[in-house]
């Protein structure tokens, strides 16, 4: 059965590599990007609707909502991958800008958490009833080796613990939740492309459906792209 899911920040890199994936797997996906709305079928059956979708925005999610429900009546599948990156390089030796802060976190972590709740009758009214919460391994607290990235690596744990309590109560509705870290992917996150990552945005699309293939009922898991487990 084609799946049918919804999957934010696919304006460029693995947002958009992930909508190309699915689509040429027969999915209809409807992609949240920051620009006009357009709507394509592939040969393969896939169809791809583009909606505006700004994630940092109660309103925006609302007309979000809005139009995909004149489109379908269920999700399978929610990808939470909307983020920015913020500043990186400042230490408690440094200006930290706390508004920036803020904007981080209300896109990474709270991002996630309004398209969750607005969506949330149509994914479970879907067969599936999956939330992929695309995070890092600098919100991992396991792994913690870092002096900054304050404004991310905090929103990414933030959203760790989010996904959590949204596992939790989607396992008594037949669902679950899935947190991945994609790996270093070359792609856009301060204006232009990361070019020292070790993964091109097909080759983390890829890796993240395999893991949500792999993925089923039980503990909420973290996992790289390797399908390895990554410490909370």
């Amino acid at each position: 059965m084609a799946q049918t899911l919804l999957i934010s920040g696919t304006d460029h890199g693995l947002g958009a590599a992930l909508v190309d994936l699915w689509a040429r797997r027969g999915a209809t996906v409807f992609a949240g990007v920051l620009g006009a709305a357009s709507s394509e079928t592939l040969p393969s059956g896939g169809v791809i609707h583009r909606f505006p979708l700004d994630i940092a925005s109660d309103a925006g999610v609302a007309r979000a909502l809005e139009f995909v429900r004149t489109k379908t009546d269920h999700l399978d599948l929610i990808v939470n991958n909307g983020a920015i990156l913020g500043n990186i390089e400042a230490t408690l030796f440094d200006p930290l800008d706390f508004d920036e802060m803020l904007r981080v976190y209300n896109v990474n972590t709270l991002g996630s958490l309004r398209v969750t709740q607005a969506f949330l009758p149509l994914l479970l009214a879907g067969h599936e009833k999956l939330v992929v919460n695309v995070s890092s391994e600098a919100g991992s607290l396991g792994t913690c080796h870092r002096q900054n990235w304050y404004a991310y690596a905090m929103a990414k744990a933030a959203l760790n613990l989010q996904s959590c309590l949204v596992h939790n109560l989607l396992q008594e509705h037949g669902g679950r939740a899935l947190v991945v870290h994609p790996g270093h992917v070359r792609t856009f996150m301060r204006g232009e492309v990361d070019t020292t990552g070790a993964l091109s945005p097909e080759e983390a699309a890829e890796a993240l459906v395999r893991n949500v293939e792999r993925s089923g009922p039980g503990p909420l898991e973290f996992r790289g792209p390797d399908g390895e487990l990554i410490p909370w």
